[in-house]
């Protein structure tokens, strides 16, 4: 694997997780046990936006040079999905599959993603159940999914 690459997937994630560790640590002591109580503030969307937008560039900037990359198609879709974009996601996370991604996460996002686009509960679920008899690569990440919003 090209260390530009994985530089390049490392930031991103820093960035992404960044975004979390803020909201973790804006947490009220009482609601450390019921997380879902934390406030999401100005300050927080702000740097959601922003470090989303930044990982997004990074990714998106290194597949030019390296379009059949497995894990920048599988990262950069959980960043697209994250952002709202499931369709551009989808696409990408495809061709993630069809370049022989054996992957966790690329199946997995890609349910995500197919899910949250209205694209079919069924095929969804497909991905899914493949995700589950993988193991995810290292380097790669989960999109956030909230299975108590379908």
């Amino acid at each position: 694997m090209n260390n530009k690459i994985l530089d390049e997937v490392r930031q991103a994630r820093r960035l992404i997780e960044e975004i979390w560790e803020a909201w973790r640590s804006s947490e009220s002591s009482d609601s450390l046990d019921r997380p879902w109580t934390c406030p999401w503030t100005d300050s927080l969307d702000r740097l959601w936006h922003q470090n989303y937008s930044r990982a997004r560039s990074l990714l998106e900037h290194r597949l030019v040079s390296n379009p059949e990359n497995i894990l920048l198609l599988t990262v950069l879709g959980a960043v697209l999905s994250d952002q709202g974009n499931h369709d551009d996601a989808a696409k990408l996370l495809r061709k993630a599959v069809e370049n022989g991604s054996n992957d966790r996460n690329t199946f997995f996002n890609l349910g995500v993603a197919v899910l949250n686009s209205g694209a079919g509960e069924k095929d969804a679920i497909k991905w899914f159940k493949k995700a589950s008899t993988l193991d995810a690569h290292p380097e790669s990440w989960e999109a956030y999914f909230d299975p108590h919003a379908h």
